[in-house]
């Protein structure tokens, strides 16, 4: 017995932080940041309420049919709760604050199941957690966290049918878990697991081909780019990466690539050529190790699953960061920890060789030093800059927005549609949620000309009445407010 309670004590304690964490931010001040955290939020509670799985906050409340409702429908158990936002977003926060505990058992168990020392298999678990990263999305309503704890599962009993299960769940959170399906079906193959291959490739078509077929069915019309980002993630895709110009594009998304995966493993901060080459050699680093760790099984089916998914983010429109990398974290810290631990090896014996090598051991151990304390430096920077400075920052905002949203509750016909003047697309489900008018952003002198193109399209396609509100939003509230009223088009 005291033999299970330390891993979990140390997992506990490992876990204290990203409480703190989510406590600072328990009321989401944050709310919309990433747009489709309040996109989720609004569907859920379209589940909860029987309203279905709708975008409420758009004029024709179309069928949600660019993400899969698996996490809104987890996210719905806190509207079923409590109808009052105030109370549902503190519950929401913690039902994805869940997974982490839930991901770093996973982790825990899967080094346990890969032949490693409990203590290397509870060290991998804890460095996952404790990194901000895994902090951070913690504290946001997205699918990154459950995803990363559902595909460490999938690895964790992979190659049972409790593997394919977790394996579909992931992929009703998250699209993204098709490579998770097409590494399995490689890792059966490489394997000659031939009567496994067919039951996993099975699953795979009925899940894609039941998503697929169900949003077929049930999208609205979208004939402008604007109705496309919100109900066909495919059409969006292709309307701006057509096909002549995709190898192109994924000639551009090797940079942003390698700045996400560095941001990972904390070297992005470092200024200059030697910057860049402290990224290169941690990247390389990682490789190796990871190369070296290399077995049949779930750490191969892991590393398939890495390399598929990086494939995927190059075709994709949005360029990768370490929010979308982040189920690849732990592979990446696995892979840097085994070469680092090949090179102290190498140096230990060094100290033990001729005055030239224990020199250059010492220099060697003296950059180590230096990038470690880099590394920490990097981990503290980010967790701060976007954790309780952000909670901070986003709460200062909080008086002036409730007044505009009192203002649009009480002067705004609840038919209307409103149109912000911003960039930011994430007021739109924001001010829904606050005032049950529908929402969506207005062409202003910061929009591209084909942006301001496609939403006035789609102002013209929505056939409804408008109402523009133009506000300056400051601590002591709305300092001025206009309101017209005219016909769409």
């Amino acid at each position: 017995m005291p033999g299970r309670l330390i891993p979990a004590l140390i997992l506990c304690l490992a876990l204290l932080p990203s409480v703190w964490l989510a406590w600072l931010g328990r009321d989401l001040p944050h709310l919309g940041s990433f747009h489709d955290d309040a996109i989720y939020l609004e569907t859920a509670q379209g589940l909860a309420s029987g309203d279905g799985y709708r975008i409420g906050s758009l004029p024709s409340r179309p069928a949600q049919t660019k993400y899969p409702p698996g996490y809104p429908l987890y996210l719905s158990l806190a509207w079923r709760l409590s109808p009052q936002l105030d109370t549902v977003l503190p519950l929401s926060l913690f039902l994805t604050w869940l997974w982490l505990p839930v991901w770093a058992f996973a982790l825990y168990r899967l080094g346990l199941r890969l032949g490693w020392p409990p203590a290397l298999s509870l060290a991998w678990a804890a460095a996952t957690v404790l990194h901000p990263e895994s902090q951070i999305a913690a504290t946001r309503l997205m699918s990154d966290l459950p995803f990363a704890a559902l595909l460490t599962l999938a690895l964790l009993t992979f190659p049972s049918h409790a593997s394919l299960a977790a394996s579909t769940l992931a992929f009703l959170v998250r699209t993204a878990a098709l490579p998770l399906f097409a590494a399995q079906c490689a890792e059966h193959a490489l394997a000659r697991r031939w009567r496994a291959l067919l039951p996993t490739l099975a699953t795979a078509l009925l899940a894609v081909l039941s998503w697929s077929l169900w949003g077929a069915s049930s999208r609205a019309p979208a004939p402008t780019l604007v109705e496309k980002y919100y109900t066909d993630y495919l059409g969006y895709q292709l309307a701006l990466v057509p096909w002549p110009q995709l190898p192109a594009h994924m000639a551009a998304q090797i940079t942003p690539l390698f700045e996400a995966l560095s941001r990972l493993l904390l070297v992005d901060a470092i200024p200059g050529l030697p910057g860049a080459a402290a990224r290169l050699l941690m990247l390389i680093a990682a490789l190796s190790g990871i190369r070296r760790l290399l077995s049949p099984g779930p750490f191969r089916l892991y590393a398939l699953y890495a390399g598929a998914a990086l494939l995927m983010g190059l075709f994709w429109y949005f360029p990768p960061d370490s929010r979308t990398l982040l189920p690849l974290l732990p592979l990446l810290l696995a892979g840097l920890a085994r070469e680092l631990a090949a090179l102290f090896a190498l140096l230990r014996d060094s100290f033990h060789k001729s005055m030239a090598d224990r020199l250059v051991a010492a220099a060697l151990s003296l950059l180590l030093l230096l990038l470690g304390l880099s590394m920490l430096r990097q981990s503290l920077h980010v967790w701060q800059t976007n954790g309780p400075a952000v909670f901070a920052l986003e709460r200062g905002f909080t008086p002036g927005l409730k007044n505009a949203y009192h203002f649009i509750r009480q002067e705004l016909p609840p038919h209307t549609t409103l149109f912000s003047y911003t960039r930011q697309t994430s007021l739109s489900p924001i001010t829904h949620h606050f005032t049950h008018i529908t929402a969506y952003r207005q062409c202003s002198d910061r929009s591209s000309r084909q942006e301001c193109t496609h939403i006035s399209a789609y102002r013209q396609s929505s056939g409804t009445r408008i109402s523009k509100v133009k506000t300056h939003i400051s601590h002591n509230g709305v300092r001025k407010i206009k309101r017209q009223r005219e016909e769409a088009g």
